[in-house]
């Protein structure tokens, strides 16, 4: 997606502004989470939304949460969601993450993305593991 700007920050460095961009995304506290990386995405310097996550392994990188704002949900989100993809993958070979199973949006967006079902797990709810 033209005009895309990705920046990644570590948890520490930007720990005291995470709860904000947090609420920004799911109107919602944070769940207490500490991911190791924030990714944020700005769209001709308009803030989008991020992603945070965590290292698995040194190969994969688990995503804990991500969103956008709700300009940008919907028919832009799958450009700005691979072109995301893409740049972490730069760095880490796998990315995985979980969706509850009711949560269709997330669970078609990662599919149109390329991501494939490796998994469920019951957790008090059904995930989706991809």
């Amino acid at each position: 997606m033209k005009g895309l700007k990705l920046y990644i920050v570590s948890y520490n460095e930007f720990k005291d502004r995470y709860g904000a961009l947090y609420h920004t995304v799911f109107d919602e506290e944070d769940t207490g989470q500490v991911p190791s990386h924030v990714y944020i995405g700005f769209l001709d310097g308009e803030y989008v939304g991020f992603f945070s996550a965590y290292i698995h392994n040194i190969d994969c990188i688990y995503m804990q949460y991500g969103g956008f704002i709700d300009k940008f949900k919907g028919v832009m989100s799958l450009g700005i969601f691979k072109q995301t993809v893409n740049y972490i993958h730069e760095e880490f070979d796998g990315i995985i993450f979980r969706a509850k199973n009711t949560n269709i949006k997330v669970i078609k967006l990662a599919l149109s993305a390329g991501f494939k079902i490796i998994g469920v797990r019951h957790d008090k709810d059904l995930y989706v593991e991809m």
